[in-house]
């Protein structure tokens, strides 16, 4: 008779035991979901940023490649470039500029580039 009290006993605290930790893998669980929820927006912004700095990044190299085919272009010109601007004020006609040797403008913009990236892959910006 005191074995089957015994052994009564073990298995209501069993039970109270199992109870418990299920109620505990309820709670880790709701836990979880919320931490996942939590990071499921920064996540997306993340992917969307680097969606847009590929696109920047693919704009830049296709500008980059423009630029240096323009130069490229210009160099083998020689001689006299021109250039032209037109004006966006209402009634402004285009003007006209002259520039000798067909590297002046082009040039310094090049080198401005090129700064800018150098400058980023060390870390400056």
């Amino acid at each position: 008779m005191a074995e089957v009290k015994k052994l009564q006993r073990m298995l209501a605290e069993l039970r109270a035991s199992s109870q418990s930790e299920h109620q505990l893998v309820i709670e880790y669980t709701e836990t979880i979901n919320n931490l996942e929820a939590r990071m499921l927006a920064p996540r997306k912004q993340f992917e969307h940023s680097e969606e847009m700095l590929n696109i920047t990044v693919g704009k830049y190299r296709k500008t980059q490649q423009l630029l240096e085919e323009a130069e490229r272009r210009a160099d083998r010109a020689g001689g006299v470039n021109v250039v032209r601007y037109s004006s966006t004020v209402i009634g402004g006609g285009g003007e006209l500029s002259v520039g000798v040797g067909g590297r002046g403008v082009t040039r310094s913009r090049a080198m401005s580039v090129s700064r800018e990236t150098s400058s980023r892959r060390m870390g400056y910006y």
